[in-house]
């Protein structure tokens, strides 16, 4: 979100792994 393109892929696996805890 930061529109640098370096930390979109990590970025990507938090915010995977937070929506995972809110949905289970």
């Amino acid at each position: 979100m930061t529109g640098d393109g370096r930390d979109e892929k990590g970025t990507h696996i938090v915010v995977e792994f937070v929506l995972g805890l809110i949905l289970v």
